[in-house]
């Protein structure tokens, strides 16, 4: 499992460049369209991870996308971060839900008299 790691972050520094101007720019966006930083700063490392791993996947499985290998180094980042970024909103709404079905109050208004 180290190993894996290891060999996720051993990138060069176009790829860091890379996942760091799309992470900004994502960020960026997440802000403006929630006005929460808290939400952006939990969301980034999934995006960072997800864009590495995304690259690190791909160019170790031999899927290229174009045959030049900054253009698949940006798409594999682009589709990761997308995932990254996916799969922590699936993980926000679920906890949202599960929170939410604890706290939920049944309005049972029965005390109000029928008109007949």
């Amino acid at each position: 499992m180290y190993e894996l790691l290891a060999d996720i972050f051993q990138v060069d520094t176009f790829t860091i460049g890379v996942v760091a101007a799309l992470t900004v720019m994502a960020a960026v966006m997440i802000n403006a369209g929630t006005s929460s930083g808290m939400l952006t700063f939990v969301f980034l490392p999934a995006m960072v991870l997800g864009a590495l791993a995304m690259v690190f996947a791909l160019s170790r499985s031999g899927i290229s996308f174009t045959a030049y290998q900054d253009a698949n180094v940006i798409m594999s980042a682009v589709l990761g971060l997308t995932l990254g970024f996916l799969l922590m909103v699936v993980a926000t709404r679920v906890i949202a839900w599960l929170t939410d079905a604890n706290t939920r109050v049944v309005k049972n208004d029965n005390s109000a008299p029928l008109d007949r």
